[in-house]
């Protein structure tokens, strides 16, 4: 069984006035950082949920292995965007949900999610 891991690109970043996925870390968007670290980690697939600024945001990813999938009503609750990822989602993969974090946790929310499905992957 596979784990997938989702970006959630897809809020309006109203409170911030712009759009925070965009802004850059060390030179990096942060969509493109949690994506590139969430393939780093062994997550597949990987996908991006966007919908605000999908055309800039999906420039981000360009060249990255992701899966994209829209959600349209991204005004609306996160559960919008937590639908659009598992339309998107093989029947049987796992999830698991990555922000901008480090490598190294990322391969520890892999390890966890892993460990949950079976006891003997260590965790």
């Amino acid at each position: 069984m596979r784990t997938a891991g989702v970006v959630f690109a897809a809020g309006a970043s109203r409170r911030m006035g712009k759009n925070k996925m965009l802004l850059e870390l060390d030179g990096e968007p942060l969509v493109r950082r949690s994506a590139a670290r969430a393939i780093a980690a062994g997550l597949s697939p990987v996908v991006v949920v966007v919908g605000f600024e999908k055309t800039r945001v999906g420039a981000a990813l360009r060249g990255l292995d992701v899966t994209f999938a829209v959600n349209s009503s991204f005004e609306g609750p996160m559960s919008g965007s937590m639908h659009a990822a598992a339309l998107t989602n093989a029947e049987g993969s796992h999830f698991a949900s990555i922000s901008t974090q480090t490598r190294e946790s990322t391969e520890r929310v892999v390890m966890d999610v892993r460990a949950l499905r079976d006891p003997r992957a260590g965790g």
